[in-house]
């Protein structure tokens, strides 16, 4: 069966525009059959765009800083996130039909000089370190998967560096912060919304 986190999807295409607006800036995004909520932006991602905005508000300018978007599916997240922070990212997805809309995606909403598209399942074809880390993780992989992706994760982040991601309570979100405090010590409950948690892990500075 195919899924969004195939890697060759082979249904026919169906390419529609969608739009969406963030902190008073209109996106328009490409999506497709197969690629994750291609119908609208979805709430998780919404949320964590919000939550990821107002905690990294009043830290350093990021221009200088790495971001990657672990799971980009058509690129919502890290194109926001590249337009918004002015923040250089990495946009990684298993599945190629999703990762071709976002590179598409990323010029049309003039980023493309700020984004760069990476093949990859989980963090395996991606190289270097990362200020910032955001995902919404694809759970019908399975939570050991999910854990190994975040282990990864937390592996790739630079001293003091933060991994956020959104995970609905009755997916497990509890579990999720008992698991992610065995990979670092300062784990936070940032928001709660709509049955939604938005997480953060940051790093230890001399990790």
């Amino acid at each position: 069966m195919n899924h969004y986190f195939s890697k060759s999807p082979e249904s026919r295409h169906e390419i529609r525009d969608i739009r969406f607006d963030f902190a008073g800036q209109r996106y328009v995004f490409a999506t497709d059959r197969q690629v994750f909520s291609r119908q609208h932006v979805d709430d998780g991602s919404r949320y964590l765009l919000d939550t990821m905005a107002a905690a990294e508000r009043n830290l350093p300018e990021h221009e200088h800083m790495r971001g990657l978007d672990l799971g980009t599916g058509y690129g919502p997240v890290g194109i926001v996130l590249a337009k918004h922070l002015n923040i250089r990212m990495v946009l990684s997805d298993i599945n190629e039909r999703a990762l071709a809309l976002a590179a598409q995606n990323a010029e049309r909403n003039g980023v493309a000089d700020r984004t760069d598209t990476v093949l990859s399942d989980g963090l395996s074809a991606i190289d270097g370190d990362f200020d910032i880390i955001a995902t919404n993780p694809p759970i019908r992989i399975g939570k050991k998967a999910i854990y190994r992706m975040w282990q990864d994760a937390v592996g790739r982040l630079k001293p003091a560096g933060r991994l956020y991601m959104v995970i609905r309570k009755q997916q497990g979100a509890e579990s999720a912060v008992k698991y992610l405090k065995t990979l670092a010590d300062d784990v936070a409950v940032l928001d709660k919304r709509k049955g939604y948690w938005m997480l953060c892990l940051t790093k230890g500075g001399g990790s």
